[in-house]
């Protein structure tokens, strides 16, 4: 008898935290008695990040929701696979899960790693179909709805939703902590050992971007004169440059786009921001916590359930930018805050977002049902 086939599907083109759960998740299913495939889009560029594991590449091309063929082209490929669970990972994916699952009766789950970000009138209007639509899948054709954090927990739990609580639960993000190594960011970029370097990691979109700027503005009128790193691109990219160069601040910030060295990035950090307006659990903040940098953040998504003020990190209001400005004042003039910030965050990483006990919670829900 073969051994038992297990699916994840993905919709995202571009690399980010959630596609870093996902591999970890491979990662791990693979080196158990388990056949693994991996559903994911045509012409992505991540592929290669997937190449060395131990797992069945499943290609698919579908445009958008509307694309009725490759929804149909998708669902053919995951019956040939034949897996015993399909486990999604973004909304998109959900669709193409949801509806393999209703056809085929092949079991399905869910991770949610990001707010939904719809109030509840949203889904009192009958006529916005989107949203019964999504609100129904996650009722009716997913065994089991994980969230990545107790407050999206409640959130999909919501008067909005109305899923049950037999059918959630929360399983938080975890990752293997980053080590320090020797870098050459400050060569790299010409920023001398005494500047403080604020780093900003995630997708230009949604994450505040626009608030650090003005914040550093703010900053600089007041004889602050940190380096700031953003890695990371998006859609909103232009729109930080044009206000990076209208606020002259040309010579502090370093836009460095998609990065493979974040490890020595962080290496060279002094303070992590992350003012994000919607979030799940940001793994960019564990990568933080795990290298002991103090975090400063939004209290947005899962983030108050990494970061506690005052303890690890400091929380400022979303949106803004006098909170965030003097937040990092704060943290610049005070190297023993920082310091102890930081080591606080190191400890309470390793207590709570270690990545084994985040796998061995995923693996409890795949025992019921697949056989190991």
């Amino acid at each position: 008898m073969g051994r038992d086939r297990v699916v994840l599907v993905h919709s995202y083109a571009k690399w980010g935290g959630n596609l870093k759960i996902t591999k970890y998740l491979l990662e791990h299913l693979s080196s158990q008695n388990l056949e693994v495939g991996f559903a994911y889009p045509q012409d992505t560029e991540y592929a290669y990040r997937f190449e060395h594991l131990n797992i069945i590449p499943i290609q698919y091309k579908w445009r958008n929701k509307y694309d009725i063929m490759g929804l149909l082209d998708f669902v053919i490929k995951i019956i040939r696979f034949n897996p015993k669970l399909i486990h999604s990972h973004n909304r998109q994916a959900d669709l193409l899960t949801a509806t393999t699952s209703l056809i085929t009766g092949i079991p399905a789950i869910t991770t949610q790693h990001a707010q939904i970000n719809i109030d509840d009138t949203t889904f009192k209007k009958k006529r916005d179909i989107p949203a019964q639509i999504y609100r129904l899948i996650l009722r009716t054709a997913f065994r089991k709805v994980i969230a990545v954090a107790k407050h999206l927990e409640k959130e999909i739990q919501s008067e909005a939703f109305h899923i049950p609580s037999w059918k959630m639960t929360t399983i938080h993000n975890g990752i293997r902590p980053m080590k320090v190594v020797k870098s050459k960011i400050r060569k790299e970029l010409g920023i001398v050992e005494d500047d403080v370097i604020i780093t900003e990691i995630g997708t230009i979109s949604k994450k505040g971007h626009n608030d650090l700027v003005r914040s550093a503005k703010y900053l600089f009128d007041r004889g602050y004169q940190p380096r700031y790193i953003i890695v990371g691109s998006g859609r909103e990219k232009q729109k930080v440059v044009e206000l990076i160069n209208s606020s002259g601040l040309e010579d502090y910030f370093y836009l460095l786009g998609e990065r493979n060295d974040i490890s020595e990035i962080l290496s060279d950090t002094d303070i992590f921001v992350l003012p994000s307006y919607s979030e799940g659990l940001p793994v960019s903040i564990l990568e933080a916590m795990s290298l002991g940098i103090p975090v400063i953040a939004t209290p947005v998504g899962g983030i108050t359930e990494a970061i506690i003020d005052g303890h690890n990190g400091l929380i400022v209001d979303t949106g803004s930018t006098t909170q965030l400005a003097e937040a990092i004042a704060k943290l610049i003039e005070n190297q023993e805050l920082r310091n102890t910030l930081g080591e606080n965050a190191r400890s309470d990483f390793y207590k709570k977002f270690n990545i084994n006990r985040m796998l061995d919670e995923y693996m409890d829900i795949y025992y019921k049902f697949v056989n190991l």
